[in-house]
């Protein structure tokens, strides 16, 4: 059966369910890890839900006095969840790849569309920068001829 990325646990939501310590969850988790049926979602690593019941139970084994070997040798019999087929797995990880891609496009597509309405904005902005440097330039240039002619002007005055 085929849960959903959402319904998984993280290994910090596994350790924090269980009620151990972190180094003795994480020690559990390793020596006991192909009992609890973990599965790869994208770069996470996530365990079903009932994982935190073997947890529990491995805690309880060991508790009473039963070795590693033993744990194991009961686990095996009667509390191993069965792990997906490898292909359900790998369909899995492909269907979380092909979503990732198919966002990364949306978001390429409206990066794209974003700088084709910045180049469009930046034509415009060029064409009326040029508009003010040939005002400022032709302001210049009037400036110039009044200061000229004031400065005549001034000297016929004197004379």
């Amino acid at each position: 059966m085929m849960k959903g990325a959402d319904s998984w646990l993280t290994l910090a939501e596994v350790i924090h369910r269980s009620n151990f310590n972190n180094i003795e969850t994480r020690r559990l988790i390793k020596r006991f890890g192909k009992f609890l049926g973990p599965r790869n979602f994208g770069d996470i690593v996530k365990y079903p839900p009932e994982a935190v019941a073997v947890v529990i139970r491995i805690g309880e084994l060991y508790r009473q006095g039963y070795t590693t070997e033993e744990i194991t040798a009961i686990l095996s019999r009667k509390d191993h969840l069965p792990e997906e087929p490898p292909y359900d797995q790998l369909q899995q990880e492909v269907d979380n790849l092909l979503k990732l891609q198919d966002e990364a496009c949306k978001m390429l597509r409206a990066t794209s569309e974003t700088v084709e309405k910045m180049m469009s904005d930046m034509v415009v902005l060029t064409a009326k920068l040029a508009a003010a440097e040939a005002e400022i330039k032709n302001l210049k240039e009037k400036n110039r001829k009044y200061r000229a002619e004031n400065k005549v002007r001034k000297l016929e005055d004197m004379n």
